[in-house]
């Protein structure tokens, strides 16, 4: 990990923003409050039909626009008349996004995507290419990663793990094999003494994700670096 990523150690992460009561996720609300607040922010990102990425969770759009259809088959025409949550936040671009941050509190961005990498890692890369703020890739798709360690080797990127994934990456593909600088897995599944063993040994932060209570992140730090949180407020001076 190079030393322009030691804030994914000391600094919390506001997962999807600092949302709330009236504060949709991913949104530029959410983002300005988790920046007020002194947060570090994560955020996903998804590939439109025209190529365009939004930052948005869900493969569908219901849950937060009450609007039917999936993601990648809409186009931004489509996309931009939608409002999050019953407020006037819309889904915002990850160019309006990094816009937004203006490299005033880091950014760790989760790649959405199932399927073989390309479309949506180039797009993404080439985005960030003239952002100046400190930024992470992280994705649970291990190709994924494989494409950014052999096209953008210079950008900081981490491997997400669920119960699902992490089975497949230990047992099968290898958890390290793609170099991952740092390690985010999800705080109720407890993960083996070999695996934080080998991250230690090799100086890779572990995050626990999503930790949503003070007694969460508690039983998380004792052998995670840093937390991703949502619902409530971490003192910083814990990390």
């Amino acid at each position: 990990m190079n030393d322009n990523s030691n804030w994914l150690r000391t600094r919390p992460i506001a997962h999807r923003g600092l949302h709330g009561k009236d504060i949709p996720e991913n949104s530029i609300s959410a983002f300005d409050e988790a920046i007020k607040h002194g947060y570090a922010i994560e955020i996903d990102v998804r590939l439109l039909s025209d190529g365009k990425v939004i930052v948005f969770h869900d493969n569908q759009l219901w849950r937060l626009t009450q609007n039917k259809g999936h993601v990648r088959k809409k186009n931004y025409r489509d996309i931009k008349k939608l409002f999050l949550s019953k407020t006037d936040d819309k889904i915002p671009l990850l160019s309006e996004t990094l816009d937004c941050i203006r490299g005033r509190t880091p950014l760790l961005i989760e790649i959405k995507n199932k399927w073989n990498p390309g479309k949506i890692e180039l797009a993404v890369a080439k985005i960030l290419e003239s952002y100046n703020g400190e930024f992470a890739i992280s994705s649970f798709n291990p190709l994924s990663l494989k494409w950014f360690k052999k096209n953008k080797p210079s950008f900081t990127r981490g491997q997400a793990l669920d119960g699902r994934w992490q089975r497949t990456l230990v047992r099968i593909l290898g958890l390290f094999k793609n170099d991952p600088q740092f390690i985010i897995y999800y705080h109720s599944r407890l993960l083996s003494l070999k695996i934080v063993q080998e991250c230690h040994k090799r100086n890779i932060p572990l995050i626990a994700w999503t930790v949503r209570t003070q007694k969460e992140m508690d039983n998380a730090l004792r052998v995670s670096d840093n937390v991703m949180f949502e619902k409530f407020k971490p003192l910083l001076s814990l990390i």
